[in-house]
C-alpha cells in the first residue's frame, strides 16, 4: 500500500514538472523499515490431499448437476494444481479469454483422460505460453476426473465460451460458490474450514505429487510457478505432463487395491 501511495506522487511530481526522489537512500531504508515493521508472520492454508477428497466426496451429491459442477471443478484445481482464478471465473463479467471455458476441455474416450487447455494464469498473464495437462482416469470412483466430468458434458450441454463448469443454462460455479461449497463440505466432513481455502488444492496437488514420486522441478512446471529464474529456458511436453498425471493415479489406484 506505501509503495501504490508513493507511486501515486511520483507521478503527480513528474506530471507537475518536480523531481522525485526515487533513488534516495533515506527514502529506500524507511521503506524497509516500514516492511520490517509491518511484516507478519504468512498464514499457509492446510493442503487437501486425497484422503480429505474423498471424505468430502462422501457430502456431494452427483446426481445433482451443481454438485457434480462443483466436484469436478474441485478435482480440476487439485490435479491440475490450480489457483482458483484459474478454475472457476470470479462473477458473470468475466472475459473468455482469461477463465477455463468448455472449449478448454477435451475427453479422449479410448484413452479415457480428461485435456486441459490453459493459457493465462497469474504468472502468465501475456499468455506467453499455452499448456495442455492430460489427466488419465484412476480407479477410485471419488477422484476419476474422466467419469465425472464425462457425466457433466453429457447432462449439461453447453457452448465452448461458456465457463468449465457450467452446471446449468448461464449458472455456472463461481468464487463465491466454490469457496463457500468449499467450507461447507469441509465442515460435513469433520474438518475445520477455517483451515482451508481454494489455495489448498493447489497446495495438495503439488504436496501429493512430490510425495509419490515427481521431481521438484516436474511439480514446479506443472503448477506455473515462476519463481526460479531458470524454469522460463525449460519446456515439459505433454508426455512429460501425462508422466505427471500418471504419477498421481498410479498412486490413487494403490490406495484403492
Amino acid at each position: 500500500h506505501c509503495k501504490n501511495v508513493l507511486s501515486s506522487v511520483k507521478y503527480i511530481h513528474i506530471a507537475s514538472g518536480y523531481d522525485f526522489p526515487s533513488d534516495n537512500f533515506g527514502l529506500d531504508a524507511t521503506l524497509q523499515g516500514i516492511k520490517r515493521r509491518l511484516k507478519g508472520t504468512p498464514q499457509f492454508v492446510l493442503p487437501i490431499d486425497p484422503v480429505i477428497l474423498r471424505s468430502m466426496f462422501k457430502h456431494i451429491n452427483i446426481s445433482r448437476t451443481q454438485d457434480l459442477s462443483l466436484w469436478c471443478s474441485f478435482l480440476v484445481a487439485f490435479f491440475c494444481l490450480f489457483r482458483k482464478s484459474n478454475t472457476v471465473p470470479k462473477d458473470s463479467n468475466f472475459d473468455v479469454s482469461k477463465i477455463l471455458t468448455r472449449g478448454n476441455i477435451g475427453l479422449d474416450e479410448e484413452k479415457r483422460t480428461v485435456y486441459i487447455y490453459c493459457g493465462f494464469s497469474k504468472t502468465n498473464q501475456y499468455r506467453k505460453k499455452d499448456m495442455v495437462i492430460p489427466i488419465p482416469s484412476n480407479n477410485d470412483p471419488c477422484l476419476d476426473l474422466f467419469r465425472h466430468m464425462s457425466l457433466l458434458l453429457k447432462r449439461v450441454p453447453a457452448p465452448p465460451h461458456a465457463p468449465a463448469f457450467t452446471y446449468n443454462k448461464g449458472r455456472f460455479i463461481n468464487y463465491t460458490q466454490f469457496t463457500a461449497r468449499l467450507k461447507t463440505v469441509l465442515g460435513k466432513a469433520g474438518l475445520n474450514p477455517d483451515l482451508f481455502s481454494g489455495h489448498s488444492f493447489r497446495r495438495g496437488g503439488a504436496s501429493f505429487l512430490f510425495s509419490v514420486g515427481a521431481s521438484q522441478l516436474m511439480v514446479q512446471v506443472l503448477g506455473g510457478w515462476s519463481s526460479l529464474v531458470y524454469t522460463r529456458y525449460l519446456f515439459m511436453s505433454e508426455q512429460d505432463r501425462l508422466e505427471a498425471q500418471l504419477l498421481m493415479a498410479g498412486a490413487i489406484n494403490n490406495m484403492v487395491e
